[in-house]
């Protein structure tokens, strides 16, 4: 490839615009310290030979490298969204959006406290839930509960004893490592010891919690973005409103996911803390 047509190649690029301004700039000058005119053209001519001289000219494309663009990328992915609640509140109950998604949190933190205790706590085995009869009860419903000394919890069957097996049955598959024990209508039980394979069970077990009140709210963000859709189809919203609108609800989504894995996080070194 000759000078000329090297020359060429660079004056499309973005580095030769910015030549090109450079080449007006010296041309400017010249005439501003001679007499003679100097036309753009002849500065051009006195450029390339200079660039040809000096050798100025680098094969290296004048572009963004892929990792730079790759960073580019995840800072829009990243941005923080505006929460306009006056357009918000105009295209769905913005009230009762911000009440659902708060509900899932709190309810995943009721979860944690009840069901995550490194002690089997005599609340988690209160809310168990037992079958009797084809009907759902809670342990609570059907027993008197109290904790004898640290290691042992007591329950009094007294008013139910048909429940009894039912009862045994949901306290040896609560997960909690329970072994239940029967006399007559009391039913004892032993608060287990700290395992390291109890841990890992209730860190997985946390997990497990996360995953359901994460798609909870997911749901919720489906639900009110298909709110937010049909207000487009009855129109006196403009395209631009809808998409804001649905990428409002997004970002709010995402924060309530960010908040119940911080929670999943705390939980889950507690438990495997040693």
């Amino acid at each position: 490839m000759s000078s000329y047509q090297i020359f060429r190649l660079l004056l499309r690029s973005n580095c030769g615009q910015q030549l090109l301004r450079s080449a007006s700039v010296m041309c400017r000058q010249r005439n501003s310290h001679h007499s003679t005119t100097i036309s753009t053209q002849h500065g051009l001519l006195h450029l390339q030979k200079e660039i040809i001289s000096n050798q100025w000219i680098s094969t290296t494309p004048c572009f963004a490298k892929g990792k730079d663009r790759g960073k580019d990328k995840k800072k829009v992915k990243g941005k923080q969204v505006f929460i306009d609640e006056n357009l918000l509140s105009q295209l769905t109950n913005l009230d009762k959006l911000k009440t659902d998604f708060q509900e899932c949190i709190d309810m995943m933190k009721e979860d944690f406290i009840k069901n995550l205790s490194l002690r089997s706590s005599t609340g988690a085995i209160e809310s168990l839930p037992v079958k009797v009869d084809g009907d759902e009860y809670q342990v609570q419903d059907l027993a008197q509960i109290n904790r004898k000394n640290p290691k042992t919890i007591v329950m009094k069957m007294d008013s139910f004893p048909q429940a009894i097996p039912a009862v045994l049955e949901a306290l040896t598959k609560s997960g909690m490592d329970l072994n239940p024990q029967q006399d007559g209508t009391t039913i004892f039980i032993p608060v287990p010891k700290v395992t390291k394979e109890h841990r890992e069970m209730l860190s997985k077990n946390a997990r497990t919690l996360f995953i359901k009140y994460r798609d909870r709210i997911k749901d919720v963000q489906n639900s009110h973005i298909k709110k937010i859709r049909n207000k487009e189809l009855e129109g006196g919203f403009s395209v631009d409103q809808i998409h804001e609108a649905v990428e409002m609800v997004t970002n709010m989504a995402q924060t309530h996911i960010s908040q119940a894995e911080a929670m999943l996080s705390t939980k889950q070194a507690e438990l495997l803390k040693s």
